[in-house]
């Protein structure tokens, strides 16, 4: 059967406040930057410090907060597994309130100031693409969990990610509509302040080859932006039916699904989603290039990053190309009006 499908690159979801962010919102307004207190702080040549870039506060604060999640949680078992190389790891994060200008100081400051030995950062496209000079420059591995715009990674050697990127998302949610929705005519809307979005947008369209009216009555189809505790308390009963792709599922019944979930859970009393899920990967990502690398100079961080191959994660097992982008599965969750978003089908690159 034939249909029409409105195709969302993006919402917008605002967090004002959470007792879990209560006490980072407090330090932020001393100084914009937080040392994690999740791992202990021996002495300077007992610890690996690691940086982090997030917005913890400001219009995409629901995704920030979630990324400091997983990030945290990475380390928290990192350290409790014995660390890298004999030394514990230490978390320094600075909240960037989704501001490009804000994210380039924030990471020249943990390069020149704290010494990190490499930065995570799960900010949108448009932080992260002011950023990435910055890492290039000072040749500091820089790993991105959510920025999905393909000029991210040409910007340097030293620039890595372990989302996929927006011709993936839009090339593939373009097949899914034509093929498995039988959508002949779609609809696009998209934020053309956001890199995000357009990128996102712009693929999908040059895949799918149609455009048609808006005003329709049809389900709507998402990336990755939308998994967000906030999507059901926005767009309600309006997004049932509706479908996006995300990085992975929590109905994943796999061990290592499970026991991230179960962690979780333990230590934030709640269900993670994929930018706590992407946070984690990310800092499992940068943790495994640490054990593998020679030494933790900047350049041996960087080769063993490059050469990661079939590494275990939420969603399968993820490559590095030669451009330091993820190949790593998808999956496309529908939305449902009892259970919220559910799996529906894993799309491998």
């Amino acid at each position: 059967m034939e249909g029409k499908y409105c195709f969302k690159t993006k919402m917008k979801f605002f967090e004002r406040s959470r007792l879990f962010a209560l006490p980072v919102f407090a330090l932020f307004l001393l100084g914009g930057c937080v040392k994690s207190n999740s791992s202990p702080v021996p002495g300077a040549d007992d610890v690996i410090l690691i940086g982090e870039v997030d917005s913890m506060t400001g219009p995409e604060a629901t995704f920030g907060i979630d990324t400091y999640r997983g990030i945290t949680l990475a380390i928290d078992l990192a350290n409790a597994n014995g660390g890298v190389k004999g030394k514990k790891l230490r978390l320094i994060s600075s909240d960037v309130q989704g501001r490009p200008d804000e994210g380039a100081r924030a990471i020249s400051k943990l390069i020149t100031q704290d010494k990190v030995v490499a930065v995570l950062t799960g900010t949108t496209s448009s932080n992260a693409l002011a950023m990435a000079p910055l890492a290039q420059h000072h040749q500091i591995p820089m790993v991105a969990s959510a920025a999905t715009a393909p000029k991210l990674t040409t910007l340097g050697d030293y620039i890595f990610r372990v989302c996929f990127i927006d011709p993936f998302q839009g090339a593939t949610l373009a097949r899914f509509a034509a093929t498995n929705l039988k959508a002949k005519t779609v609809a696009i809307m998209r934020d053309v302040k956001s890199d995000y979005s357009v990128g996102l947008a712009d693929e999908f369209l040059k895949v799918f080859k149609a455009n048609g009216g808006v005003g329709i009555e049809a389900p709507l189809l998402g990336g990755d932006g939308w998994d967000s505790p906030k999507l059901k308390e926005i767009g309600g009963d309006a997004l049932v039916g509706s479908y996006f792709l995300n990085f992975y599922t929590a109905d994943d019944p796999s061990l290592h699904v499970k026991g991230f979930i179960t962690a979780f859970q333990s230590k934030f009393n709640e269900i993670p989603d994929g930018s706590a899920a992407m946070g984690f990967e990310a800092a499992n990502f940068l943790i495994n290039g640490l054990k593998n690398a020679k030494t933790l100079s900047s350049k041996d961080i960087r080769e063993a990053l490059g050469a990661t191959r079939d590494l275990p994660t939420l969603n399968g097992k993820m490559s590095v190309d030669s451009y330091r982008n993820a190949v790593k599965p998808a999956v496309i969750l529908k939305i449902n009006k009892d259970t919220g978003p559910q799996y529906f089908a894993t799309v491998n690159p």
